[in-house]
């Protein structure tokens, strides 16, 4: 996606119910906008998350 110019701003959101390791996380986190692990969370409290994930980016960028 960063080689498109078109396709290089759109915040990229890992959702994952998955526990990642420690190198998977720090492959991640600079590649993407924002992880959420769903951990138990209520599919409202992962849109919410994702919100607040979207609104960071937005202010950042």
């Amino acid at each position: 996606m960063q080689k498109n110019k078109l396709w290089a701003t759109i915040p990229v959101l890992i959702i994952t119910a998955k526990t990642l390791e420690d190198h998977e996380r720090e492959f991640l986190q600079p590649r993407v906008a924002s992880i959420l692990q769903k951990d138990g969370l209520t599919s409202i409290q992962v849109l919410q998350q994702l919100g607040m994930a979207i609104s960071l980016f937005n202010e950042r960028n």
